[in-house]
């Protein structure tokens, strides 16, 4: 193998790491509310980390492909599942008195989380296939020109999708919260994921300039 492919196999490698650790730990910390910076509402803590792995599953799109990055998305979706059997697991075998109060608040986290993984994953999983069909065909229909046009474009109508789904099967549907709650909380996600699309826009640019320019991967 030459060494610029053994390098961008290193390079995906590491991606790969990185987009596996947000999903998974934006599954954990879903269940922390903080305020909406739009509103009075409120939106999941995890929606300041989550953008990201649309970012990165674009990115991988644009340098491998959408064979890659289709895999990426299965990979989080596998290795977050994996995650929740293997706490469930541990949270399960017998507790010696002096880590009792680690074992509640352990059963705290993943208690939610068991309520919110199902809510979560199936948005995700829809959505980020989503995202890298409507970034490749995007690509496809502008002949490979205007990378702002699929970045965003995807990003933002597949979170659309995303946000709809998590809210209101999470929150309408499993915990009964009013449906003006839920598209009040729907709304400042949309709006808070759409900027993170903008502001992530030139970093995007910066990496796809970068990967095709330079010699270590080319």
């Amino acid at each position: 193998m030459m060494r610029s492919e053994l390098n961008k196999e290193k390079l995906f490698l590491i991606t790969s790491a990185l987009y596996v650790v947000i999903v998974i730990l934006s599954n954990m910390t879903g269940g922390k509310l903080v305020p909406s910076p739009f509103s009075d509402s409120l939106v999941p803590s995890s929606l300041f980390l989550y953008p990201f792995t649309y970012f990165i599953a674009g990115l991988v799109a644009e340098i491998w492909g959408g064979k890659k990055a289709r895999f990426l998305v299965f990979l989080g979706f596998g290795m977050a599942i994996l995650m929740h059997a293997l706490a469930l697991f541990l949270i399960a075998l017998p507790v010696h008195p002096a880590g009792e109060h680690f074992q509640d608040s352990l059963k705290t986290l993943f208690s939610f989380n068991g309520l919110s993984l199902t809510a979560s994953l199936a948005s995700f999983i829809v959505s980020q296939l989503l995202d890298v069909k409507i970034f490749l065909s995007l690509k496809k229909k502008t002949m490979g020109n205007k990378l702002w046009l699929r970045i965003n474009g995807a990003t933002i109508a597949s979170q659309i999708i995303d946000s709809f789904l998590i809210n209101f099967i999470l929150f309408w549907g499993m915990m009964g919260w009013s449906f003006l709650e839920v598209f009040e909380i729907f709304i400042s996600a949309v709006l808070l994921k759409t900027l993170f699309s903008f502001l992530l826009t030139p970093i995007f640019y910066v990496a796809t300039y970068y990967s095709k320019r330079s010699p270590l991967l080319n």
